[in-house]
């Protein structure tokens, strides 16, 4: 039963492209990273073509689903650490933050890391 219920909250994290995104994004970049550094990163990768249906949203409308939405659901399954009141990501503990969130779902490596 647990099994199952980690690799839900696993299928959860990865639907949304944004969280994919804050994942792949993560690596290689220092603590603590702002929301609204994150937030441009996202605007500036859709505006480049990196989501194949832009949502258009300015930094602001994104730092708002960022900070009510998904960073939560990514701190609560223990993927990072997130410092709402300073709006801060200040530690993303897994190795296997890289490149290829954005475009597959490698349900097994992040089923590692809601563990």
């Amino acid at each position: 039963m647990y099994d199952e219920y980690v690799r839900w909250a696993a299928l959860d994290i990865l639907r949304n492209p944004h969280r994919r995104f804050v994942l792949s994004h993560l690596n290689g970049q220092e603590a603590p990273l702002t929301t609204r550094r994150l937030a441009q990163a996202i605007v500036d990768w859709e505006s480049t073509g990196g989501e194949a249906t832009p949502s258009g949203q300015t930094v602001d409308e994104v730092m708002v689903r960022l900070h009510h939405e998904h960073l939560p659901c990514l701190a609560d399954s223990g993927v990072l650490t997130y410092d709402w009141r300073r709006r801060e990501i200040s530690d993303w503990r897994h190795p296997n933050l890289g490149d290829e969130w954005l475009s597959s779902f490698p349900v097994e490596r992040l089923y590692e890391v809601v563990r």
